[in-house]
């Protein structure tokens, strides 16, 4: 299930440096792809989501993009 939260504001957080990036994998979408920082950020400008994020002690430490079909 989704949460839509509409009186949720923008925040910024801490990025670990040791943060997780995941796409969905084109070629087995059950595996998501394990990619850099960059190549996330680009991916980003066109797939809006949803994505799934893990937060230890107010960090972020892995982004997951969410299968949609």
């Amino acid at each position: 299930f989704m949460i839509y939260d509409e009186s949720a504001k923008a925040e910024s957080m801490e990025i670990s440096e040791e943060v997780q990036f995941y796409v969905v994998n084109q070629e087995e979408l059950s595996q998501p792809k394990l990619v850099e920082e960059k190549e996330f950020i680009s991916y980003l400008l066109g797939v809006k989501g949803p994505y799934e994020v893990t937060i230890e002690d107010g960090i972020i430490v892995k982004v997951v993009e969410k299968y949609t079909p």
